[in-house]
């Protein structure tokens, strides 16, 4: 695994205040040396463990790889229902065990987050209920916004690394973790970049470090964010917020539309992100509150962004709405952000096919962000990732605008494609399409058996796409989709937006009915190793080749870049092609010398 050559530079607005606000600038470099985890990661005996929300813990995933420490870094992540129940210190305790038994090493340091902060974690009754009869020495780093003011935090790890005494152990090999997934505020923050927004993160501070440029962007990552500390958060501080956001936006807007999003500091100590967004419209600066909070999966972020936009921008009956009645603009595409995998040069050739046989396109990212409510004026809405489905779904039930959730994969998923977009922009059946000699003939399976088994690891729209060409034109008879959901709320959203489209595919002219819903969840290195061992052939981003065992995997191995989830932990992925007959054959070449 590539080291990550992201580096992100924070530029301080000094404003004489406690609170501040920052700009976020991510640039490339390979001078990137986060001084804490680092230090740690020097160590060869000791294991960095960790528990917090999805940032926290992304952040330092990524300085494991970097360091190539994966096999001495922990962590477990904590939900906030988790720690307004209680049972976060339950689960600290649990990873913590697990590191003392598998791993074995010559000390743990426990790296602290706000959030346990926040809740008062008592780390003395965490250590005394730990099954440690070896005496490994545990050690607790109390770092972060929330301690800032009264700690000196490197101190503090110096005197921790001279108290835990060389052990001369190596630390047991065991299975890598899989990473955490990209938490909702960067998903949101990096699919915003193609729009002219003015894009705010209430943060304590410590959120910078989850974030990474998405691969081809050609403009400085556009995001501010507050930082403050314990005082601030001990004595309220949404007030504050307000006041601080207002000036922002009156020096810096510049007019633009401010997207405000959230972390997990603020969302614990009860900020009303929809209070504080109304009041900067109501003093005519316009803002809009993006649902986030940093314990949710950027799936989801991305997803009610969308969602969002559309409900804000389209109009509220279908004569409203933008480029309704005569004014239809065609095809709407939804679900294209930076971060897909289907972002927009991989659905290039879709679009020109479109486009020759005579149908407008609109793809909001290419488009002022006002725009985005034509898509509730379209005769149909192509969906290409999940992200897309929630939002194509309220105008489908709002605007009576049909949705399309397809990815074809060779030249018969390609002219079934072709028709139910004609069918779709003429509103005519296939009878009425044949006599208008626009119809097109898709050929029949093929009569080719495969007996190999096929894992199919990423987003569901896409894989549903490459199963029904494995099955229907290369003889697969086992073939299984996988969604990779570690964090409840995300397996939560998928299988209730999935089940939104299994209607809305090109599955039901096939050989046999391919659901859009029917995938297998996994959220745990076991389970991953064991969906390995079970097939053939994988497709799928190779962040997951870290959880193998078997040592022929690489042979079997078709890397499919998911970069929402890689994305700042691998750098370079080789070039992929998904749609369409290129898509077929790419897939062509890897099946055959696999063979």
């Amino acid at each position: 695994m590539e080291e990550n050559a992201a580096a992100e530079r924070i530029h301080l607005r000094e404003r004489g205040d406690v609170m501040i606000t920052e700009e976020i600038t991510l640039f490339y470099d390979d001078q990137n040396c986060v001084v804490l985890p680092g230090k740690i990661f020097a160590a060869e005996d000791i294991v960095l463990a960790a528990a917090g929300s999805l940032t926290c813990i992304r952040a330092l995933y990524k300085n494991a790889v970097r360091a190539n420490a994966l096999e001495r870094f922990a962590y477990c992540v904590v939900s906030d229902t988790e720690y307004a129940a209680g049972t976060a210190e339950k689960k600290i305790v649990q990873m913590l065990n697990k590191v003392l038994r598998e791993r074995k090493p010559g000390g743990i340091i426990l790296y602290t987050s706000c959030t346990e902060i926040i809740t008062k974690m008592d780390y003395d009754r965490i250590k005394e209920a730990l099954s440690n009869p070896g005496k490994i020495p545990v050690e607790v780093l109390y770092r972060g916004p929330m301690v800032k003011r009264f700690r000196n935090v490197r101190k503090d790890l110096n005197d921790i690394l001279l108290r835990i005494a060389y052990s001369g152990r190596t630390v047991r090999a065991v299975r890598k973790v899989l990473p955490p997934v990209t938490p909702d505020f960067e998903g949101i923050a990096s699919a915003l970049q193609v729009w002219d927004t003015y894009n705010f993160l209430l943060s304590a501070g410590g959120c910078d470090g989850c974030f990474s440029a998405p691969a081809g962007l050609k403009k400085p990552y556009q995001l501010t964010k507050t930082r403050f500390n314990n005082l601030e958060a001990a004595v309220g501080c949404e007030d504050r917020l307000s006041v601080l956001l207002e000036k922002d936006l009156q020096e810096r807007a510049d007019g633009r539309l401010c997207c405000l999003l959230s972390s997990a500091v603020p969302h614990l100590l009860g900020v009303d992100s929809v209070h504080l967004a109304s009041q900067m419209s109501e003093k005519g600066l316009p803002t809009v509150y993006l649902e986030s909070d940093g314990f949710h999966s950027g799936n989801e972020g991305i997803s009610r962004m969308y969602l969002t936009f559309v409900r804000k921008f389209a109009g509220e009956t279908e004569a409203d709405a933008p480029g309704s009645g005569k004014q239809h603009c065609g095809v709407g595409i939804l679900g294209s952000h930076l971060l897909a995998s289907a972002a927009e040069g991989k659905i290039s050739h879709g679009i020109e096919h479109l486009h020759r046989d005579g149908y407008d396109v609109f793809l909001p990212e290419e488009h002022p962000l006002g725009e985005i409510g034509k898509l509730a004026g379209t005769r149909f809405n192509w969906v290409v990732s999940a992200e897309g489905l929630e939002a194509a779904y309220w105008i489908k039930e709002k605007f009576q605008i049909p949705v399309l959730a397809a990815l074809p994969v060779g030249k018969r998923s390609m002219l079934q494609w072709r028709n139910r977009v004609a069918g779709m922009m003429k509103k005519r059946n296939p009878e009425e399409l044949k006599k208008e000699g626009v119809w097109l003939e898709v050929p029949e399976v093929s009569a080719d058996n495969d007996s190999r088994s096929a894992l199919l690891i990423g987003d569901p729209v896409l894989t549903h796409g490459i199963a029904l060409y494995l099955k229907e034109m290369r003889g697969f008879h086992r073939v299984t989709r996988a969604v990779y959901a570690p964090v409840q709320t995300m397996e939560n959203w998928y299988r209730r937006v999935l089940k939104m489209a299994d209607g809305d595919t090109l599955a039901e002219s096939g050989i046999q009915e391919e659901k859009l819903s029917d995938v297998v969840y996994f959220r745990s290195g076991s389970h991953a190793d064991k969906l390995f061992r079970e097939h053939d052939l994988i497709i799928g981003d190779r962040i997951f080749k870290t959880s193998a065992e078997e040592e022929e995997v690489e042979r079997k191995w078709l890397d499919l870049p998911d970069p929402l989830l890689s994305h700042g932990i691998i750098t370079e992925h080789k070039d992929y092609t998904i749609f369409g007959k290129k898509g077929a054959a790419w897939l062509d070449t890897f099946l055959d010398c696999s063979s």
